[in-house]
C-alpha cells in the first residue's frame, strides 16, 4: 500500500459570527474558518516502508506525514471494490490533541445507509455532543432531556429555527447540502454546538486524544479535509491503496 500526501493547505480566517443563543458556551469555542489550496509538493519515498511528507510552506501551512507498506505498487490502479481502514490523529497549532475535529473525504462517495443520521440531546443546558457529523442529505434528531423548553436554530448556510421543544419532545431536520452549522438556543444564552455536514459518507470525529478511525474506505485518491473549531479547515490529497492507511495532521491558524 502506498500513501502519498500531495498538497498542503494554507488557512485564512473569517470573522466570528455570534448571535444570542442558549446555555453554557464551551471555553474552546472559536470561529470556523476556511483555507486556500497550495500547489502540489514533491513526494519522497524510501525502501522498506514508504514514507511521504509535505513540508510546511512559508505561510505556516499544515504538516502531514503518512505511511504505508512498501508492497503497494505505485503503477497499479486503485480498485474501489477493495476497502481499507483509514486512521490517524489531529493536533492543534499549540501541539495539543485536537478533540472533536471532523475528518472527511471531500470527494468520497455517498452511500445511502452510511452517515445518514445523528442525535443531539439538550441536557443540563448543553448540546450533547458538542460536535456532530453527518453526510449531505442526512438528518439530525434533537432531543430535550431538560425539564424546560429549548429553541434550536442556526444562522449558517440554510438558516432554520425548530421552534419550542419541550421536555422529551423530539424534532428532526434534514441537511441536504454540505456545510458547517452553529447550533444556538434563543432561550438560554451561551448554548453552542456544531453540526458538520460532509459531502461524502466517509468521515470521522476525533476522540479526546485527537485520534480518528474511518472504516471500509474504498481504494482511491481523495482530498481529505480536517475541520476544527479552534484552528482552520485544512485539506490534503491522500491515496488509500493496498492496505490500511494512517495519516497525521497538524493544524495551523
Amino acid at each position: 500500500m502506498q500513501f502519498r500526501p500531495l498538497v498542503a493547505l494554507a488557512a485564512t480566517a473569517v470573522p466570528w459570527l455570534w448571535a444570542a443563543g442558549c446555555s453554557k458556551l464551551p471555553e474552546s469555542a472559536h470561529p470556523t474558518v476556511s483555507g486556500e489550496q497550495l500547489p502540489p509538493a514533491p513526494t519522497a519515498t524510501s525502501t522498506g516502508t514508504a514514507v511521504a511528507s509535505v513540508a510546511p510552506a512559508a505561510s505556516s501551512a499544515p504538516v502531514v506525514v503518512a505511511s504505508a507498506p512498501a508492497s503497494a505498487s505505485a503503477s497499479a490502479a486503485a480498485d474501489p471494490s477493495k476497502r481499507w481502514t483509514f486512521t490517524g490523529s489531529v493536533t492543534t497549532a499549540a501541539n495539543k490533541a485536537a478533540s472533536s475535529a471532523v475528518v472527511y473525504l471531500e470527494d468520497g462517495p455517498i452511500e445511502k445507509a452510511r452517515g445518514a443520521s445523528a442525535t443531539i440531546d439538550q441536557k443540563g443546558m448543553l448540546f450533547l455532543p458538542f460536535v456532530s457529523a453527518i453526510r449531505a442529505g442526512g438528518s439530525v434528531t434533537f432531543n430535550n432531556s431538560d425539564p424546560f423548553p429549548h429553541n434550536v436554530y442556526s444562522w449558517d448556510n440554510e438558516k432554520f429555527n425548530l421552534g419550542m421543544i419541550s421536555q422529551w419532545v423530539k424534532r428532526t431536520r434534514e441537511f441536504p447540502k454540505a456545510g458547517t452549522y452553529r447550533l444556538l438556543c434563543n432561550l438560554h444564552p451561551g448554548m453552542l454546538a456544531y453540526v458538520v455536514v460532509a459531502p461524502s459518507s466517509f468521515f470521522a470525529v476525533t476522540d479526546g486524544k485527537g485520534h480518528f478511525t474511518m472504516k471500509d474506505v474504498p481504494e482511491g485518491t481523495y482530498q481529505v479535509v480536517v475541520w476544527h473549531r479552534d484552528d482552520t479547515k485544512d485539506s490534503q490529497s491522500v491515496t488509500v491503496k493496498g492496505g490500511d492507511a494512517t495519516a497525521t495532521f497538524t493544524l495551523h491558524k
